[in-house]
C-alpha cells in the first residue's frame, strides 16, 4: 500500500500463499479484502496491516467485493458459485448461490438494485445478475463476438449506470439496470481493461501492448501513453476525474494526468506544496 499523494510506501499485507487476484478497500479505507489463488479470501485492517479474518474456499478465488452496507462480502472464483459472508463470521458463508457452468472472474454490485450482483464468467462470455436476498439467478446476457473473444474485464460505474465490458478488440457499454447494449467500440489494440471518466465524455483502455489510451465517447482515440514494460491489467479514474491510474504486469502502478496542471504529485517550479514529498514527471 502506498500514500496516494506522493507514492511513498506505507506497508504491506502478508499472509496469502498464492497470487492475489483482487484487492478492495471499503469506503472509509480502514478495511481491505483480498481474493487469492491459495483458496482463500482475507479481511485486513488497512491501518495496521493485521489479518482480521480468513474465509476458506475449496478452490481458487478470483474476485471479492464488499456489500453496500459493508457488513458482508461476496466472493467468487473456480468453485463456479457466489458465496456471501458476514465479515464478523468467517467460519461459514451466510448463503451460497446456485452453481453456474463456468468459473467466476469478475463481480460487481449493482447499487441501482441493492440486492443484485453481476458476475462475468471466465470462458462463456455470459453476464449473470443474481438476487442476493432470493439467492437466485434473475437475468443473463450473452456477450456476442464475431471473433469469439473472451471477456477480459467487467466493471460497473460508480453510479451503477453502465456496465463496462472489454474483450480483445472491443469495449462495450451496457445499461446496468436492463443489461442491454448501449454503445460498442472496436479498438485497434488488444484491450485488457477499461474505465469511464466520471464526467462521462471519454474512457480509458489498458492494453497487452503495454499502453494506456484515452478514447472519446464517439470512438476517437485522443491520447496514447506508454511507459509500462508489461501488459496493463487494470485502469481506474480518480473520483474527480483529474487523474487515472494503470496497473501492469511489470509490477508498477502509474498515475497519469487528464490535463497537465499543478495537482498533488505534479507541482510546477516554485509551486511545490509542503505536503508534497516528491515530484513526478507528468507522463
Amino acid at each position: 500500500m502506498r500514500y496516494g499523494k506522493t507514492g511513498d510506501w506505507i506497508g504491506k499485507f502478508s499472509g496469502h500463499k498464492g497470487a492475489i487476484w483482487s484487492a478492495r478497500f471499503n469506503r472509509n479505507a480502514d478495511l481491505v479484502i483480498t481474493a487469492s489463488a491459495d483458496y482463500s479470501a482475507k479481511l485486513w485492517d488497512a491501518t495496521t496491516g493485521e489479518e482480521k479474518a480468513n474465509f476458506a474456499h475449496e478452490k481458487m478465488v478470483k474476485d471479492v467485493i464488499f456489500s453496500p452496507n459493508e457488513r458482508q462480502m461476496i466472493s467468487g472464483g473456480f468453485e463456479n458459485m457466489l458465496r456471501v459472508w458476514d465479515i464478523e463470521r468467517p467460519d461459514t458463508p451466510v448463503s451460497i448461490m446456485n452453481k453456474q457452468s463456468n468459473p467466476i472472474k469478475h463481480i460487481a454490485w449493482n447499487s441501482l438494485h441493492s440486492d443484485l450482483i453481476i458476475t462475468a464468467g471466465v470462458d462463456d462470455n455470459v453476464l449473470r445478475s443474481w438476487d442476493v436476498r432470493g439467492q437466485e439467478l434473475v437475468n443473463e446476457y450473452k456477450i456476442e463476438s464475431h471473433k469469439n473473444e473472451p471477456i477480459t474485464s467487467m466493471s460497473i460505474t460508480k453510479d451503477s449506470s453502465f456496465i463496462i465490458i472489454t474483450s480483445k478488440s472491443r469495449v462495450s457499454f451496457l445499461n446496468a439496470k436492463k443489461m442491454t447494449p448501449l454503445l460498442e467500440f472496436e479498438v485497434d489494440q488488444d484491450v485488457t481493461c477499461a474505465a469511464m471518466q466520471p464526467a462521462g465524455d471519454k474512457f480509458i483502455v489498458g492494453s497487452s501492448d503495454f499502453s494506456v489510451s484515452v478514447i472519446s465517447m464517439s470512438g476517437k482515440k485522443l491520447e496514447n501513453h506508454r511507459g509500462h514494460h508489461g501488459p496493463v491489467k487494470w485502469v481506474s479514474y480518480a473520483p474527480d476525474g483529474k487523474t487515472y491510474a494503470s496497473g501492469s504486469d511489470d509490477g508498477t502502478v502509474r498515475i497519469w494526468q487528464d490535463k497537465v496542471e499543478p495537482y498533488e504529485l505534479w507541482q510546477f517550479p516554485g509551486e511545490a506544496s509542503d505536503d508534497t514529498a516528491t515530484q513526478a514527471d507528468p507522463e
